[in-house]
């Protein structure tokens, strides 16, 4: 799996309907995630396929928008 390093201008690019930045070092797409995890005061981290040890924080200012994307895709 390849992984993509931040880069405004590419981020820019992106569809939002298939990638979102969860946090300041990581865009992830919809297609590579394994599972989300919920904890005490809606903390969130996602898994990505193919990745074992990929554990990615969704930052607290950006957990509200990753919920709704989520579930806008599920809605489509």
């Amino acid at each position: 799996m390849q992984f993509v390093v931040y880069n405004a201008a590419i981020g820019k690019r992106l569809d939002p309907a298939g990638f979102f930045r969860v946090n300041r070092q990581y865009i992830i797409n919809f297609k590579a995630i394994k599972n989300i995890y919920t904890s005490f005061l809606s903390k969130m981290r996602v898994s990505l396929k193919g990745c074992d040890d990929c554990n990615i924080i969704v930052s607290r200012d950006r957990s509200r928008g990753f919920r709704e994307w989520i579930e806008n895709i599920h809605d489509a």
